[in-house]
């Protein structure tokens, strides 16, 4: 008969009539499998329980775990109770039987749920085992209830609780070697497993053999209920069967999850790591999936934009519904898969920007859900660049043009200096000559000339003003001669300047060069800097690329006018300092170009000679100067370009160049060492 009480030993009980029953080794060790297999799906499905990021699918494997594992224990229990002979007839009430599952399903997906936690403590893990302990031990003892026999069931209290004891310590072990992080690279994830399988299994086992190992039976009356009466084998391998089909199909499962995780985790990873935004929209437009980029480019964050529509929120300058209107929408409905360059997107807070979009068609293969992927990339800076490398083409012509131009000015004002030293010894020579009539005049006799013609001539000398036109034409041919000067001077700076360019070094002059750079940038730094030159005379030629040395010298000296600029702009009497300074140095020459500006901030110093870069505000600047200047001065001179910057202070441009040609310098070089030798 079978009774849910639990009966326990006493000082009075007669063990003398008990009977001692056998184990069948085959089903023990198929029980022991059993509870190790099921023990490994539970800690499988557990991984995917903590992977999981959607709730319903968290949910959903906390459900399959627990049925893994209460199966599991089930089965274990069930084998084991087969694998174990009394000299009696011995059956099993079917209901109890098959209601002792529920107690290993709860306990086992109460600690599930309890160990799904982001951080899991050793209390938790404790918590986690107690539970389970109590889950196997409650199914267990509940399946021995159901046990019909002519027997009377005692347990030994000692080893009732010493089974309980085995249980939980044996459980939380093996909850403690998966869920404990460990550093040492000697052990993989699926040896932790398997460890941690180990563990909980003999966990399982540890409890039921030590259970009824407590466990005495007396003899006694039979009492006839409902009973089953199959053999023992077909049930332990039934029931071995059954469970390792579930514990097997779940083990499937949760492989092709990570998998498929995985590869989910490889796509998001991808689209968090390039630059471009992507996003994606089904038939109506509304919003799916977007990236990290696209999400910060269009000024929005990722939650928002889920579930909106892409019309209203990013590409509303074109009218949904019209494919003639939206490129995207004629990718949706006729398969178009055009490619989009100056699109305007919107941004949150209003602002528009140009784009270079791509539009790419997904269907499923019953056409029924399709959606597109966008990729677009933002042309703000792109087009900010193409804008400067145009101005420095043009930049480049006028310079490639203003040689011919010197020329050609150079020859009428030629004739415009000479014309005017003609005319200032002309005049004076002119003068001389009225001065000999004013005294011839003044030395005749008063009745030498009729009265009258001396009125005449007085009246035209008084509407001729002639002391002061005497006084006046000297000067201003004077400050005519001295800007016709002036002018040959720039011409000559722009001639020198605009030197042709030449793959072959030549020896230059670098004091002249410099003189004539400064000339032509006149206009860049007369407004906003005193310019202070500090020239070695003793300086030697330099063996150079003349005309892009002195692009180089030029592209320094507009960069420190605009530092000084920034710092006291065009204001009446404000203005910076611009120091240029040549020296020997070595075998070379040293150049340094010094301004009191703004100074070159601590996060822009790495990538100051980077094409492109710049500090100043758009329209100011190219970001081409410094990379060619360092090109130039590093690459085709072999020299070193360098500065020396303080923030608020100003900034130190330094060129260091060989003043001989590089295979002097070589030559140079070994006939010193061999000498030294």
């Amino acid at each position: 008969m079978f009774n849910l009480s639990f009966q326990f030993l006493d000082s009075t009980t007669d063990l003398t009539t008990s009977v001692q029953g056998r184990f069948n080794p085959i089903l023990v060790v198929l029980s022991l499998a059993i509870a190790g297999l099921a023990s490994y799906t539970a800690l499988l499905i557990a991984e995917r329980v903590h992977a999981s990021e959607n709730r319903r699918i968290r949910y959903a494997w906390l459900g399959a775990g627990a049925f893994a594992m209460g199966t599991g224990i089930w089965a274990m229990h069930f084998v084991g109770m087969l694998a174990f002979k009394l000299p009696m007839t011995v059956n099993y009430n079917l209901f109890l039987t098959c209601m002792s599952i529920l107690p290993a399903i709860l306990a086992s997906s109460a600690a599930l749920h309890f160990l799904n936690a982001s951080e899991i403590s050793f209390w938790r893990m404790t918590l986690g085992g107690l539970l389970m302990a109590v889950g196997i031990g409650t199914m267990h003892f509940l399946g021995m209830a159901g046990m019909v026999m002519d027997a009377e069931l005692l347990y030994d209290p000692a080893l009732f609780m010493i089974s309980i004891a085995f249980a939980h310590l044996l459980a939380t072990f093996g909850l403690y070697s998966k869920f404990v992080p460990v550093n040492h690279h000697w052990i993989t994830g699926a040896q932790r497993n398997f460890v941690s399988a180990l563990a909980m299994g003999s966990s399982i086992c540890a409890m039921h053999y030590t259970a009824m190992s407590s466990a005495h039976f007396i003899p006694g009356e039979v009492s006839l209920v409902e009973i089953i009466a199959i053999s023992e084998y077909v049930l332990a391998f039934a029931t071995t069967m059954a469970t390792g089909l579930i514990l097997g199909v779940l083990i499937l499962a949760t492989i092709i999850d990570r998998r498929l995780q995985e590869a989910n985790g490889l796509v998001h990873l991808i689209l968090d790591s390039v630059e471009e935004g992507i996003f994606g929209i089904d038939r109506e437009g509304f919003i799916t999936f977007i990236n990290p980029a696209g999400a910060k480019l269009i000024g929005w964050k990722k939650e928002k934009l889920i579930g909106q529509s892409q019309y209203v929120i990013i590409h509303h300058t074109h009218l949904a519904g019209a494919p003639e209107e939206s490129p995207i929408y004629a990718t949706m409905t006729k398969g178009d898969m055009p490619y989009g360059r100056n699109e305007i997107f919107w941004r949150k807070d209003g602002s528009t920007f140009p784009v270079e979009c791509a539009h790419t068609l997904i269907q499923s293969t019953n056409k029924e859900n399709t959606e597109a992927v966008v990729t677009f990339r933002d042309l703000t800076n792109q087009q900010k660049r193409e804008l400067q490398l145009r101005q420095s083409q043009k930049l480049e012509s006028i310079g490639q043009l203003s040689a011919g131009i010197a020329h050609e000015i150079n020859t009428p004002i030629q004739f415009i200096s000479d014309n005017l030293r003609f005319l200032t010894d002309s005049f004076h020579e002119v003068q001389k000559v009225l001065e000999a009539y004013a005294h011839l005049v003044c030395a005749l006799p008063p009745d030498a000339v009729e009265p009258q013609r001396l009125q005449e001539m007085d009246a035209t000398l008084a509407e001729a003003d002639l002391p002061y036109v005497t006084a006046e034409i000297p000067k201003a041919l004077h400050q005519s001669l001295d800007g016709a000067e002036r002018v040959a001077n720039i011409v000559r700076a722009m001639k020198d300047f605009s030197h042709p360019g030449s793959t072959a070094k030549t020896l230059y002059d670098v004091n002249k060069a410099i003189e004539s750079t400064i000339t032509v940038a006149h206009n860049e730094w007369k407004y906003v800097a005193e310019m202070v030159t500090q020239f070695d005379p003793a300086l030697p030629l330099v063996s150079c690329l003349p005309g892009e040395f002195n692009q180089v010298i030029l592209n320094l000296l507009v960069n420190a006018a605009h530092a000084i600029e920034a710092v006291v702009g065009k204001a009446e009497g404000g203005k910076g300092t611009i120091t240029v300074t040549t020296r020997m140095q070595n075998d070379g020459v040293e150049i340094r170009i010094a301004d009191t500006g703004t100074g070159i901030p601590e996060n822009a110093r790495h990538k100051i000679f980077d094409p492109f870069f710049t500090t100043k505000e758009v329209g100011k600047g190219t970001g081409q100067g410094l990379a060619i200047a360092h090109d130039v001065i590093v690459k085709k001179h072999g020299g070193r370009l360098t500065f020396e910057t303080e923030v608020g202070t100003g900034t130190t441009f330094i060129i260091q160049v060989p003043s001989r040609p590089e295979h002097q310098v070589k030559e140079h070089d070994e006939i010193t060492h061999l000498v030294g030798g």
